[in-house]
Parts: C-alpha cells; sequence; structure tokens
C-alpha cells in the first residue's frame, strides 16, 4: 500500500496512487500530514483477521467472493501462470469459493491456480 507518494514515474501515473494523493483529492479531507501507518496496519489487520476467521467458519470465501473478484486486478487480463515445470497463459476468470485462481487457457480449458506465480500482462510484457 502506497501511503505517502506523492509522485510516481510517468508510465505509472494513471495507474497508481496513494493514500496521500487520494484523500488530498477531497477538499473536506485534506491532509495536513502524511497518513498514519500504524492505523493503516492496525485497519488492514482487523478487516483481513475477520475475513479469515469468517472462512475458518463457513470453510470457504463464498460470502466475500463476489466483492473480492470485483476488486481482482487481474479478473478478465491476460496472464502467465509459473508452476514447477508447467508454465502456460489464459485470462483470469477470479477465484473459486477455495482461493483457487480460475484461468481460461487457450484451448478453452480452466484451470484451477492453487499454488505457483501468476504474472499479469503490463506495460513492459509480464510483470
Amino acid at each position: 500500500i502506497n501511503i505517502e507518494q506523492k509522485v510516481f514515474p510517468q508510465e505509472l501515473q494513471d495507474k497508481a496512487t496513494s493514500l496521500y494523493a487520494e484523500l488530498n483529492k477531497v477538499p473536506s479531507k485534506c491532509l495536513a500530514e502524511k497518513p498514519d501507518a500504524e492505523h493503516l496496519l492496525e485497519a488492514v489487520l482487523n478487516k483481513f483477521r475477520m475475513v479469515y476467521e469468517m472462512f475458518c467458519r463457513e470453510n470457504s470465501l463464498a460470502p466475500v467472493l463476489e466483492q473480492y473478484n470485483a476488486l481482482l486486478v487481474n479478473k478478465d487480463r491476460q496472464v502467465r501462470v509459473l508452476e514447477p515445470g508447467h508454465e502456460y497463459e489464459g485470462i483470469s476468470l477470479g477465484i473459486t469459493p477455495f482461493g483457487e485462481l480460475l484461468v481460461k487457457t487457450e484451448d478453452g480449458t480452466v484451470q484451477k491456480v492453487y499454488a505457483g506465480e501468476v504474472s499479469v500482462r503490463g506495460l513492459y510484457g509480464y510483470v
């Protein structure tokens, strides 16, 4: 999470932001000082704990699946999946109720990615 960064490289200016920049877009929320990283971390960890406890109770991410997929940065984008001894490309479709990433490959099959590296095609190829 970018907290107080004010300037980004030209190639990232339309994609990257920071908490400081976003809060200063709202006139009533202009910041005289930088956001508090400690309070931000506490809020993130509290939200994570709530979702993790829900997952443990339900044994599923189903209650947050729609919201998660709506925020998934690589959803409906071309990705490259790197698994030990196996590499392929496809379109990210979102996650399953168990957290697996669904990737539709060029031949139309849908793979469940439980673990591995997933790179998103960006300005400079896959990142």
